[in-house]
């Protein structure tokens, strides 16, 4: 499997809310920026209670491009869901994933508010 449908695999379990389905694909010592801040690391546990403290629903997660070359991957996309304390929330986003033996060992994701 490529880097690109590894990355495919990590968003259909985003989709899904089935945040087990991410977990083979990433290393033990993955960590999870979002706009800079670290939201998880080290700890595949920290992973799944991020997911289940933030979404209330489903998320719609629409990418639009992705490229990929050596051990990076850049996806750029829509996202939206409902979330527990902000209801419906709709981004932009583009989420850089840097790989290691095949795994991701980190996501940089720089999330903008629509308009």
């Amino acid at each position: 499997m490529n880097n690109k449908e590894v990355v495919n695999k990590i968003y259909e379990a985003f989709r899904g809310r089935d945040i087990n389905k991410m977990l083979p694909y990433i290393t033990d010592d993955f960590t999870w920026h979002i706009n800079g801040e670290l939201c998880a690391s080290n700890n595949k546990e920290a992973i799944k209670q991020i997911e289940d403290e933030r979404a209330a629903g489903t998320p719609v997660i629409d990418v639009k491009n992705m490229i990929s070359e050596n051990d990076l991957v850049i996806a750029e996309g829509d996202c939206e869901c409902e979330m527990k304390e902000h209801g419906l929330v709709q981004v932009h986003f583009c989420d850089v994933y840097r790989f290691e033996n095949g795994k991701v060992k980190a996501i940089r994701a720089y999330v903008i508010g629509k308009k």
